[in-house]
């Protein structure tokens, strides 16, 4: 840590420039750093790519022209769009039943 009278000088140095003031965000700020605006814009695209890719599987598979198991794709396509399309509505009613208890 540097000794107070230095650090005295840095904030001297910093006032005589510019002016900068931080004012609190308009928008919660996740903690991670990414606003919620672009957290609902992934979600929504990762929901949208999933459900375009489940429906491409399904096409495939009733055409008989899909190269893996059904296995494979349940595991790997159906389970995280039902967990990406599901995941929100558990949220919601979970967050209701506390708010009403």
């Amino acid at each position: 840590m540097a000794p107070p009278s230095r650090r005295g000088r840095e904030e001297a140095k910093a006032k005589e420039g510019r002016r900068v003031t931080i004012q609190p965000s308009q928008e919660p700020v996740l903690l991670s750093g990414v606003n919620a605006a672009d957290e609902r814009l992934s979600w929504r695209a990762a929901v949208v790519s999933m459900v375009v890719l489940s429906a491409v599987t399904s096409l495939a598979y009733a055409f008989n022209v899909n190269p893996f198991a059904f296995s494979f794709n349940l595991s790997f396509v159906y389970l995280p769009t039902a967990v990406l399309i599901l995941g929100p509505l558990v949220t919601k009613a979970r967050r209701k039943s506390r708010r009403s208890a």
